[in-house]
């Protein structure tokens, strides 16, 4: 009797209809890392991406919703997508992916979800109806994707997802350095750059009542880049008397972020709420030293002491990291060297391509099984 054959047929690349909140021209952290892979020759997967709240009024937002629900909803219905790849959020993010995925499960679409959302893990047991969307549609997924260790952890101890199910794979950027000398010069003022939201969140308040604290003799300049309000912190730069060492250039394109990136001695970060945040990782990939907060999975970017610092939000942390590396340059250019491997060794955009890939595989295997989950151990973890 013959032995049957239980070998797998090879498949082209899997189409994957990805949920993205505000599109690929959005100003978010997931926006532009997703705006990375479809730009990229060797994109995983054949990809339909779809908007479901834009930048917009709520009015707008709602119209968006409604479209984006339209347009999923057509997709699963006509077999047109083989993997739904559904990124989330916080508060009424779980309501708009909770919707979608019962679609996705009415017509057999297996969905992974990207969990994106900053202070999930310090909510995580809060008695609020999104929190139990949130847990609900993640224990039934086929697919988690952490943003860490940190992430792996919240979602297996405390919200129950099946340890299989859930796949480790970081954000990564590509390597805008190429063949560039990353040694920055040591005869100039301390350089730190920051970009993201202006704002509480990220910080902001923290880091320019740092630089107010930097010892007078130190010489240094600050670029805050990013969208938000920046009066009440120009306020404050002025009181202190140190506003002309700091420049607010606004929204900023990649190109121009890397280039600062690529010139900073530090790639700052006082954030209150992060997942893990594409700017400190673009600026481990440049080589600058990482001086952070160790919310979310930012410790396993930044290594404490090795890439930089990894502070409580507190002022007084950041100016004393600030004004150390400053007098010690010997120190400074060691943690630029340990960021830039940091990088190489855990953030590089091939390794992050081929673990989704991976990921997407073992989900398409299990529904191929007849399984309906990923049920066997991550390749990807």
């Amino acid at each position: 009797m013959a032995r049957k054959d239980t070998q797998r047929k090879p498949r082209g690349k899997p189409r994957v209809l990805c949920v993205v909140p505000r599109g690929l021209e959005g100003r978010g952290g997931i926006e532009r890392a997703f705006r990375y892979i479809a730009n990229h020759d060797d994109a995983p997967a054949d990809f339909t991406f779809l908007a479901t709240r834009g930048d917009g009024s709520r009015l707008g937002s709602l119209l968006i919703f409604a479209n984006a629900l339209m347009r999923f909803t057509w997709i699963a219905m006509t077999r047109q997508a083989d993997v739904a790849h559904i990124n989330l959020s916080l508060r009424a993010s779980a309501y708009r992916k909770a919707m979608l995925w019962g679609v996705a499960k009415i017509f057999g679409l297996p969905v992974i979800f990207h969990y994106h959302g900053g202070g999930f893990d310090a909510r995580v047991h809060e008695k609020k109806l999104w929190i139990a969307v949130t847990k609900f549609i993640l224990r039934r997924a086929e697919g988690v994707i952490a943003l860490g260790e940190r992430w792996r952890q919240v979602f297996v101890d405390e919200v129950g997802v099946r340890p299989e199910r859930v796949f480790v794979i970081y954000n990564a950027v590509p390597d805008f350095v190429q063949s560039r000398d990353l040694t920055r010069p040591v005869d100039r003022p301390l350089t730190i750059f920051f970009a993201g939201e202006i704002g509480a969140r990220k910080g902001v308040d923290v880091l320019v009542a740092a630089l107010a604290q930097v010892r007078e003799n130190i010489d240094w300049r600050c670029t805050i880049a990013g969208n938000g309000d920046v009066s009440p912190f120009r306020e404050t730069l002025e009181r202190a008397g140190i506003a002309a060492r700091v420049t607010f250039p606004g929204w900023l394109g990649m190109d121009d972020i890397h280039a600062h990136m690529l010139n900073a001695d530090i790639l700052t970060l006082p954030s209150r709420s992060e997942a893990l945040p594409i700017s400190l990782i673009e600026g481990a990939a440049a080589g600058a030293a990482l001086v952070c907060t160790g919310v979310g999975a930012s410790a396993e970017i930044a290594e404490n002491s090795v890439s930089g610092y990894v502070l409580a939000i507190e002022p007084e942390a950041f100016a004393r990291a600030f004004t150390e590396l400053a007098q010690d340059r010997v120190k400074l250019a060691a943690m630029q060297s340990a960021a830039r491997e940091r990088y190489l060794d855990r953030f590089t955009f091939a390794r992050m391509l081929e673990r989704l890939s991976a990921a997407y595989a073992v989900v398409l295997d299990a529904k191929a099984d007849g399984a309906g989950a990923a049920s066997r151990p991550s390749a990807v973890a």
